[in-house]
This record gives structure tokens, sequence and C-alpha cells, in this order.
């Protein structure tokens, strides 16, 4: 009898829809991802210098500005410029380098030309629509392993004397809810489903076509969570094993309602 290691196999999977799927068969399909807030509109590149706090409000942005040191940034989105007093190099992100107006003190305030308040405000509206056509996660589907006529791994352990089978879809099972439950806590509005949460069997291609089968938009993502306890001959085997597609992997997805129908010889 082989030893049942204390192994989570956990096998993330971003993918994304392909055009011409229905919606999930398991649980509600999740709503369309958050629209980013219009972003305010920038300043005319013509108007003359006003107090940097008055431009940072109208960029959208919070300011942190420290006299002592005469440096400071915008912020706004997670994103971040950075300046000190009179220097005309601002700091983007922590990256770039970028030539902007400077910040300069009239009568002891600071304040900011037009055409540099113009120019933060595309770059910051630049950011937030690259951003925005990235992929986000719609929905976690979480898979406990095996299940049903499928028992997985399996071992005999005494436990105050009396002797015990440990089945690996149990464990799975009881893992997976916990994991759901936790996600549910932490993400309430997120969309959480799992391919099972009995003791049932679905096949490897049901399991697919529920993350398969679930309504998406165009830059929405799925992460599939597979749960397993894998058993090893070796009795001192011991730890977690993650299994996880390989970023630099790319599939081309493809729309089998515009393939060719097969030809029959």
């Amino acid at each position: 009898m082989r030893s049942l290691a204390a192994a989570v196999l956990l096998t993330l999977l971003a993918t994304a829809r392909v055009a011409g799927q229905g919606t999930a068969g398991t649980g509600a399909p999740p709503a369309p991802g958050p629209t980013a807030p219009a972003a305010p509109a920038a300043p005319s590149p013509s108007a003359s210098p006003r107090p940097l706090a008055s431009a940072a409000a109208d960029l959208g942005a919070r300011l942190t500005w420290d006299p002592l040191t005469a440096t400071g940034y915008l912020e706004r989105a997670g994103h971040r410029a950075a300046f000190k007093l009179g220097a005309p190099q601002w700091v983007l992100d922590g990256t770039e380098l970028a030539r902007i107006d400077p910040v300069t003190l009239r009568d002891g305030v600071p304040v900011l030309s037009g055409a540099a308040a113009a120019a933060l405000g595309t770059w910051f509206t630049r950011k937030e629509e690259e951003r925005a056509s990235q992929f986000h996660v719609a929905a976690i589907l979480i898979d406990p392993g095996h299940g049903g006529k499928d028992p997985g791994a399996l071992a005999d352990h005494t436990l105050g004397g009396v002797k015990k089978r440990i089945v690996e879809k149990d464990i799975a099972l009881t893992v997976a809810l916990r994991v759901r439950d936790r996600l549910k806590e932490r993400w309430p509005a997120r969309t959480i489903l799992m391919t099972r949460d009995s003791d049932v069997f679905p096949t490897l291609e049901e399991r697919v076509e529920i993350a398969n089968s679930l309504e998406l938009g165009r830059n929405d993502a799925i992460i599939y969570v597979s749960i397993h306890a894998n058993a090893s001959f070796n009795k001192n085997a011991r730890g977690f094993e993650v299994w996880y597609l390989n970023p630099d992997y790319r599939r081309k997805l493809v729309d089998g309602s515009t393939l060719p129908a097969r030809t029959r010889t």
C-alpha cells in the first residue's frame, strides 16, 4: 500500500473565453468587470501656473508634498509621478524619466504650469487605459480531484488503535470547500464556482466544459484551481507540489464554429 503524502496539487490556468460559447452549467455567470471611472479632463497647456494642490485636485490625483526635502508626488489609480522642486525631470512609476515643467514656488506656495498639468493628465489617462485593456479575473473555479467512483490515492492509518482508510477524494473535497469559503469571505463580489461540492465524479471533459462555458467579457479570464492529495512510494515524502502553465507558453484559441466541416474518406 502506498503511503499518502500530505501534498496538494494546485493547477492554475487562466483561460479566456472562446467566441460562441454558451453560459455555464454550474453557478451563475460572472458579472461584467468593474468599469473604470472616467478620468478627469487634463488642464489646458495654456493655463497659467496655479497652486499644485488645486492642479492635483483637477487631475483627480492625491498630492504628497514634503517642504523640508522639497520633494513630492502625485498619485492616481496606483500610478505615481514624483518630482523635486525646480527639477524639470519627473520620475513616473519609479522607472520612467520624463521631461516635464518643474514645480516652482510662488509666494512660498508650490505651483504647476498648465503644460505640466496637461502632460501629467495625459500620462495618467494612458496608464489607466493600458490597465483596462489587460485581462482581469472574472471567476475562480475550484476543482476537487477525483470523486464518486474514483477514490484517488488510498492509505491506511491507525489512529487511537483504530485502523482507518484515508481517501484522496475526501481530502480534496474538504480542502476545496474550505478554499471556496475563504475566497467568498475575502471577495464576496467575486464569482467562485466548484466542479463538484459532493461525492460525485465529473469526467475530465465535464470539468473543462464548466470552465469553458462561462460567459466572459473580452478581457475576462478564469483561474482554474485543481486540488489533489498525491501519494508516493517514498514514505518520507512530505510537502507541497504546484503545477502551473509556463508563462512563456501560448496557445491559439480557435472558434470551432468557424472550422470547415470534416471531409469523410
